[in-house]
């Protein structure tokens, strides 16, 4: 129905349009954009819909984390009370989104959507603060110009040696699968 009527809409007014939707792909939520435009012939009438359907599922995910990502105070707030605890957080966040900058994943995505979730896991399991900046800045050190002694002065020394934990663990060899798990 809403096809029929978006091509109505495009023969009546002769202009293209585009518009999303969810879509149920065996079980899995899907997002399309769809764009239809006029197909004209030599003298100017329509003869036709020529159509183009793109998978937008990765970017309606990111725009949901975007959404977290605006909350990310009511994360902890349930369970970290003192305001320096939550000032750290942010602070943590703020210097992980800065130093990541311009890095993308391999799924379009920006690179600080990563470590944002990490904190979102820890934060589940009621991690204290510390545990939560190292989270967010588990990946600068490894990725950025920051180096371990910029996360000492930044942040001291304990969340300093949880990150660079997490960069050697992320380092290390392993023989098979069920080893590294």
């Amino acid at each position: 129905v809403v096809s029929y009527d978006v091509d109505k809409r495009i023969i009546e007014t002769g202009r293209g349009t585009s518009y999303e939707r969810e879509i149920d792909n065996n079980g899995i939520k899907k997002y399309v954009e769809i764009t239809k435009n006029p197909v004209f012939n030599k003298e100017g009438k329509i003869i036709g819909i020529s159509g183009i359907v793109v998978d937008i599922t990765s970017r309606k995910l990111f725009e949901e984390k975007l959404k977290d990502l605006a909350n990310r105070d009511e994360l902890t707030k349930t369970y970290i009370k003192k305001e320096e605890s939550q000032k750290l957080i942010r602070h943590a966040y703020d210097v992980a989104n800065a130093l990541h900058d311009g890095q993308f994943r391999k799924s379009g995505e920006p690179y600080i959507i990563h470590p944002f979730c990490v904190a979102c896991i820890l934060a589940t399991l009621h991690v204290g603060p510390a545990t939560l900046a190292a989270g967010l800045l588990h990946d600068v050190v490894e990725d950025t110009d920051y180096t371990y002694d910029d996360v000492v002065k930044e942040f001291g020394k304990d969340i300093a040696d949880m990150v660079e934990g997490v960069t050697k663990v992320g380092q290390l060899k392993f023989s098979s699968l069920e080893q590294k798990q």
